[in-house]
């Protein structure tokens, strides 16, 4: 039987709406990397790293260790986005079971000649990708580093990637 058999009317939307949908869940910074990089409104609006002994630039997105400085580093033009490979973890209690959810941290730099307003566009584009993702602690920047503002954003493990 299927499941919209018991509908009294059946429009030809119907049927779609009964069907499964694969969800996808960002459950390691590799799945964000790749969730990020494959978005051409995110990449548009992302900088460049500039690496020693390379002139070609590269698009400002990694994958690193919380305090690991990232090699050869000539210079980062524009928005950053970090993605850290360490989660935070948060336990959820229910009758019977327990389940520690991840929730990955994304910092967003915005490094000269970038405004705030640049920013803003990443974090939203991210906020938009990642369901129950939360921007948190906007702060200034330390003079001196041609970097402006950063904001952290977290992303939960638990709620699903959404397709634009």
């Amino acid at each position: 039987m299927r499941c919209c058999t018991s509908l009294p009317y059946k429009a030809p939307y119907v049927e779609d709406l009964c069907s499964p949908v694969a969800q996808n869940f960002p459950s390691s910074p590799q799945i964000i990397y790749d969730t990020l990089t494959a978005d051409s409104v995110f990449t548009n609006a992302i900088g460049s790293y500039e690496f020693k002994g390379n002139s070609t630039p590269v698009p400002a997105v990694t994958i690193t260790t919380p305090g690991a400085d990232l090699p050869s580093i000539k210079s980062v033009n524009g928005i950053e986005v970090i993605i850290h490979d360490t989660a935070d973890f948060r336990r959820i209690d229910r009758f019977d079971t327990s389940d520690l959810i991840a929730d990955w941290t994304v910092f967003v730099i915005c490094w000269n000649p970038a405004t705030g307003d640049d920013m803003n566009i990443v974090v939203k584009r991210v906020m938009e990708i990642f369901s129950g993702a939360t921007s948190y602690q906007t702060v200034a920047v330390s003079s001196g580093i041609d970097a402006n503002v950063q904001t952290s954003i977290n992303i939960p493990s638990d709620k699903p990637i959404l397709t634009p």
